[in-house]
């Protein structure tokens, strides 16, 4: 059965990889660090970039352009399908090790948290897997990025999205990734954190088994291997959940809140149309029973729903806390759930009609016990 999710597995483009590098800041970060050096890619990603960005002011250049260089001022980022580790050496034993940066295992384990920094590029050192990190998984459109900053502020842990749709991308372009070598740089990236802690979504997690880049059986034994602590994080009420996805499906936010400007999502309110949020219910569902059958075996887990977080915030983070083996910083006042979305009102109040107006086409209504029912109930016991 063909699987439909928020990013089908089988949407592996160049366009669209090289429209989630500029949503990533990747292009105005390379803009930053090239005035005086380049980009090295591939002739397909050249095509691709200067069609997408024709006012860029960044140098392409070819793989022969870069080898044939005797010494460069600037800095050369270096992003190809084949062996780009090869070609990083060969060109920092002409041009030195700081002028030559690979986009794969170095620039993007360090452009992961904000504000990015170069030193992270240039750390030395063997890094082990965390022992006992702390792993949300979830699906896409969830608002687990509320979660997410209740953690940071109350001291829990500092969880961020390390493994993207950026990353299942450049995954499926490359012929080849290193990807022990790539997990290990972008676990490094967070050293400085006092725990490592993660989001995993479940189209990534679903698309990385799909590529071939790890199976189910690797992941959940790198959880066992660690004693990873897992976060199973969910929302109850798919409608507005699919609603959400159908708003996000092109950006790289996951959550609504984490949009920089209303505006850039205000013209999508029309796609949020009854045949895409079906289908992404659909999805949704299927991917918390995969999860679920992922995590069956796997005793280190809990549970946290959306609704319950956002109505019982403090008692749900006491118990986080001693899930985790830590104590919640609660004596100050933390973040409500509704001021993430202050600027998102028009988009809360059409994606809420668009929810009843869909409950009503389904032929439901609110029973006197609260819950959604429909006539079907009755008529099935209708007797003349």
């Amino acid at each position: 059965m063909e699987h439909y999710t928020a990013h089908d597995a089988s949407d592996y483009s160049i366009e669209t990889l090289v429209s989630l590098m500029r949503e990533h800041s990747w292009v105005g970060l390379w803009q930053k660090f090239t005035q005086r050096g380049a980009l090295v890619c591939d002739a397909d990603f050249r095509a691709a970039y200067k069609k997408m960005y024709a006012f860029s002011k960044i140098t392409l250049m070819t793989i022969e352009e870069a080898e044939s260089l005797s010494s460069i001022s600037g800095k050369l980022f270096v992003f190809t399908k084949k062996n780009e580790l090869g070609l990083v050496r060969r060109l920092r034993n002409k041009l030195g090790k700081g002028h030559v940066l690979s986009v794969t295992y170095e620039f993007l384990p360090a452009s992961i948290r904000r504000p990015f920094k170069m030193s992270k590029i240039t750390r030395k050192g063997v890094f082990n897997m965390p022992q006992k990190p702390v792993v949300i998984i979830s699906t896409p459109g969830s608002d687990v990025s509320y979660l997410d900053d209740l953690m940071a502020e109350t001291g829990l842990a500092n969880p961020v999205e390390h493994f993207t749709r950026l990353l299942v991308q450049i995954i499926a372009y490359k012929e080849k990734v290193h990807l022990q070598r790539l997990f290990s740089a972008i676990i490094a990236s967070d050293a400085e954190q006092s725990q490592f802690a993660t989001i995993l979504y479940s189209d990534v997690l679903q698309q990385f088994v799909e590529l071939g880049a790890v199976t189910k059986e690797q992941i959940r034994q790198y959880l066992e291997d660690t004693d990873a602590q897992v976060l199973y994080f969910l929302r109850r009420d798919k409608l507005v959940q699919s609603s959400m996805c159908v708003l996000l499906e092109s950006l790289p936010a996951r959550s609504i809140d984490r949009v920089k400007k209303s505006k850039t999502i205000s013209g999508r309110l029309e796609t949020v149309n009854f045949a895409a949020a079906y289908e992404f219910s659909k999805a949704l569902i299927e991917d918390e029973l995969w999860i679920e059958d992922f995590l069956s075996e796997y005793s280190a887990m809990k549970m946290i729903t959306l609704e319950d977080l956002v109505m019982n915030t403090s008692s749900v983070l006491t118990h986080l806390g001693q899930f985790l083996n830590m104590k919640p910083k609660l004596g100050k006042e933390i973040s409500s759930y509704a001021d993430g979305y202050k600027e998102m009102q028009q988009i809360v109040d059409q994606v809420v009609l668009f929810k009843r107006e869909l409950i009503d086409r389904l032929g439901l209504h609110v029973n006197s016990h609260g819950s959604l029912t429909s006539k079907s109930e009755e008529i099935f016991h209708h007797k003349r």
